[in-house]
C-alpha cells in the first residue's frame, strides 16, 4: 500500500476519503455525540480532543502503519464518520478494518448497508 497516494473507495452509496485535518468540521458535530466514544481508549469528542484523534490517525499513515479515511453517505448527503485500515501487512496481503464510529443516524440497519458497500469496495479492488 503506498502511504502517500490519497486513495478514494467510492460507490453509489458510499465515498471514502483521505482523513485530513481539514475534515474536523465535518466531524465535530458527529464526535460529539455521548456514546460514541463510549469503548475507545483514544477520545475524540470536542475540538480539542478531535483535533489530536485526527492528528493521532494522520501521524500513523505517514509512518505506514493506518490509513484513515472520512466516510461520506451519499443516501444522507453528509459525512457519516470515520474509518480506518490498520495493521497492513503487505507481506501476506493482510489488514484490518476498524477503529470505526458512525454518527447515530447513520447505525442500525442502514449502517449494516455502509458496512457492507465498505467492504465490497475494497474487495473490488484487489
Amino acid at each position: 500500500m503506498d502511504f502517500d497516494f490519497d486513495y478514494i473507495l467510492e460507490n453509489e452509496r458510499v465515498k471514502l476519503s483521505p482523513l485530513k485535518i481539514h475534515h474536523l468540521s465535518d466531524l465535530l458535530e458527529i464526535a460529539n455525540e455521548p456514546d460514541i466514544w463510549k469503548y475507545s481508549f483514544l477520545k475524540g469528542n470536542g475540538r480539542k480532543n478531535l483535533t489530536e484523534y485526527i492528528r493521532y490517525t494522520i501521524d500513523n499513515r505517514t509512518k505506514g502503519k493506518d490509513y484513515p479515511f472520512i466516510v461520506y453517505d451519499k443516501q444522507f448527503g453528509a459525512f457519516a464518520g470515520s474509518t480506518r485500515l490498520y495493521d497492513i501487512l503487505e507481506n501476506s496481503s493482510a489488514l484490518r478494518i476498524g477503529y470505526t464510529w458512525y454518527g447515530q443516524r447513520f447505525r442500525g440497519p442502514d449502517s449494516t448497508s455502509i458496512a457492507n458497500t465498505y467492504f465490497s469496495i475494497l474487495y473490488s479492488r484487489n
